[in-house]
């Protein structure tokens, strides 16, 4: 039997190593969740709010593949200086007036899926191991690029990004994120 996910959120996928094309000292962190609406919450439908709100900054702010999907990156250059950069389906969310519903939505949003139990992670085994799966977590590349003479590799490294604790960690590392851009911004 299948669980019974009561949260909205579904597929929630993250991952935060280097990458090897990424920059020494860069700490980037990538986090895809299936949005939905339920009787829990609105999910869905407060994203395309908050993603309305900021039209006239970044213009639409829909998942190229799926509008039912929210892809979060932020990128930080480890020199105690750098603010991270945001970015919501592969566009940079600049922090201001008009974006705050962004950076609040995606706040409330970590903090959630840090909190959430293991039971309460609804990851469909035909999206992680499928071409979505594959695909979605990386804006640039696919999972199975980085191994592709190994196919137990790549499905070793999609049991890790599509896993809860792996989720729950990168979770609370974007809400930081993001707690310190919106600071910056309020100074």
């Amino acid at each position: 039997m299948d669980n019974i996910n009561f949260t909205g959120l579904r597929n929630i996928g993250a991952y935060m190593k280097p990458l090897p094309y990424a920059m020494p000292n860069t700490t980037k962190t990538y986090m895809i969740v299936n949005l939905t609406d339920d009787f829990n919450g609105k999910d869905l439908t407060e994203f395309k709010k908050a993603a309305k709100k900021c039209e006239p900054i970044i213009g639409k702010c829909i998942f190229p593949y799926n509008s039912k999907f929210i892809h979060i990156m932020t990128n930080v250059i480890n020199n105690g200086k750098d603010l991270p950069d945001l970015a919501v389906n592969h566009i940079i969310i600049p922090a201001q007036r008009e974006t705050l519903s962004m950076f609040s939505y995606i706040a409330k949003l970590t903090k959630r899926i840090a909190q959430m139990t293991n039971e309460s992670f609804d990851i469909h085994k035909d999206f992680k191991y499928g071409p979505d799966g594959d695909n979605f977590i990386f804006p640039a590349d696919r999972v199975s690029n980085f191994n592709p003479e190994n196919p137990e590799k790549t499905h070793e490294f999609l049991d890790e990004i599509y896993s809860p604790e792996t989720d729950r960690k990168v979770a609370i590392v974007i809400n930081r994120h993001i707690q310190a851009r919106m600071e910056d911004y309020l100074k």
